[in-house]
């Protein structure tokens, strides 16, 4: 799967990072939004520390073949990724690449 990582802050002030790409096995996008601090989610949902991750979604959603949903859900958020991150993502899932992993920085470059 391609991984692309941002650390970033929400709209109200939580630290997270952001993880998403396509993942080639499963052929779809996938998303996580990770608090750096830890808290959120619950324990008996296993998602602790997540305020989002494509996994507590239902089956048929878990891997959608547009990242359109998951756009959706960094606005919820308030999660802002760089126009870079997202053209790479996208590129990522129209050439099913699989094992590539770029951090990228505030600037919205990737390295």
């Amino acid at each position: 799967m391609s991984q692309h990582i941002f650390s970033t802050t929400t709209q109200d002030g939580i630290e997270v990072t952001v993880q998403a790409g396509w993942d080639k096995p499963l052929d779809g996008y996938y998303l996580v939004v990770e608090r750096d601090d830890g808290l959120g989610g619950s324990e008996e949902e296993g998602d602790e520390g997540y305020l989002f991750t494509n996994l507590s979604l239902p089956p048929a959603e878990t891997h959608p073949k547009s990242f359109n949903p998951f756009i959706e859900v960094l606005l919820r958020l308030g999660v802002q990724i760089p126009n870079e991150m997202l053209s790479e993502i996208l590129r990522d899932g129209a050439m099913k690449i699989g094992n590539r992993r770029v951090t990228w920085n505030q600037s919205g470059e990737g390295e």
